[in-house]
Order: structure tokens, then sequence, then C-alpha cells
């Protein structure tokens, strides 16, 4: 019943993970939907630790491994990359984000 956008902005020393819906939401219930498909009023006891834990992490700044891979497994896609390359001019980023159709096919 929702649309969640989950965006990466900022500069690249320093990405930003932001996440927004329609309609509008608080974060703690949009990070809920997206790692677990449910309102945190219907989550486990350590789904709500870990929502705290991401929605902290989140709120940091921090996209290290561990949060992007709680991501990554919610919304069912099989690889995130964010990689960066720089330049004596400039800085280029580039997200990969990829699923398996089948053994063979990615």
């Amino acid at each position: 019943d929702y649309r969640v956008d989950i965006i990466l902005q900022g500069n690249l020393s320093n990405p930003k993970i932001v996440l927004r819906s329609t309609p509008a939401l608080p974060q703690q219930e949009i990070l809920s939907l997206i790692l677990f498909g449910k309102s945190p009023s219907d989550i486990t006891t350590y789904q709500d630790q870990q929502l705290e834990e991401s929605l902290a992490n989140l709120m940091k700044g921090d996209t290290s491994p561990g949060f992007l891979d709680k991501i990554q497994k919610s919304i069912g896609i099989d690889r995130i990359d964010i990689n960066r390359q720089s330049s004596s001019r400039r800085e280029d980023m580039s997200i990969q984000v990829g699923k398996y159709v089948t053994k063979d096919i990615y």
C-alpha cells in the first residue's frame, strides 16, 4: 500500500541514504517496512532492536556493509555495490544493484 524510495545523495566522500514514502510516513515506519515488510507495531522485540540499530546507523550516515546487507536482503536483491573512483579532476560514484534470475543469469 506504500511506495518507498531509497535515495543516495550527498557528496562522494560522505554519501547519505534518504528514505521517503508515498503516503508520507516517519523514517522508523519506512525502515520497518523495508526491513520486515511490517509496521513497527507488528514486529517482534528482536526485530524492534534491529530496527532501532538500523535507524541509528541511518541517522549517523552509516552505510556500512551490515546496514546495506539488511536493506539488500529485505528488498530481495542479491547485490548492492557502491563504488568510488577518483581522478585528479573529479570523483565518480556508481551504484550497482542486481539479482540473479537463474543460477547463471545475473
